[in-house]
């Protein structure tokens, strides 16, 4: 074989393999995408499982036992979240969630779960952010994470008292 037939055939070895580097990229990506599209949708149904199990739960521990009439009733700010004694899933008011942190694995795939819960003013035009005062609005976030996914979901629920 000649000098130039082995620089020809190592020359269509480096080819063949960047081609073959390059679709085994692409599968990686399509499988990455296909798992992905699975993931997803299972983050989002328990990010709105845990909104909907505080959907059950009293406003705030003020509310349990009867109503409030004055936001200074309520808890502050700085006590939001779980009392003494109280164990999640025997949670009796929204605020016990904040701070929540949940792991478990479905189907193969790990889930976590880090829940917290904030007073908020709602206003709408300048966008509803949490405030360090008590109000009849509560922010309630679920931010589910796995190791399938490139970035964690996170699914904000606004409660309010009346």
């Amino acid at each position: 074989m000649s000098h130039g037939q082995m620089l020809l055939v190592i020359g269509a070895t480096i080819l063949f393999g960047i081609a073959t580097l390059g679709i085994y990229r692409g599968i990686h990506r399509h499988q990455r995408t296909m798992v992905e599209s699975e993931i997803l949708p299972r983050a989002m149904l328990h990010a709105e499982r845990f909104i909907e199990e505080a959907r059950t739960r009293a406003f705030d521990k003020a509310c349990v036992s009867g109503s409030v009439s004055s936001p200074s009733e309520l808890t502050a700010p700085d006590s939001l979240g779980v009392e003494s004694l109280e164990i999640y899933p025997v949670f009796d008011d929204i605020d016990d969630f904040n701070g929540l942190d949940k792991s478990w694995q479905e189907s193969g795939a790990d889930f976590q779960a880090r829940i917290t819960v904030n007073y908020s003013d709602g206003n709408l035009q300048s966008g509803i952010s949490n405030v360090n005062y008590r109000t009849f609005m509560k922010r309630f976030a679920v931010t589910i994470s796995s190791d399938y996914l490139d970035y964690s979901v996170t699914l904000n629920h606004l409660f309010t008292y009346y």
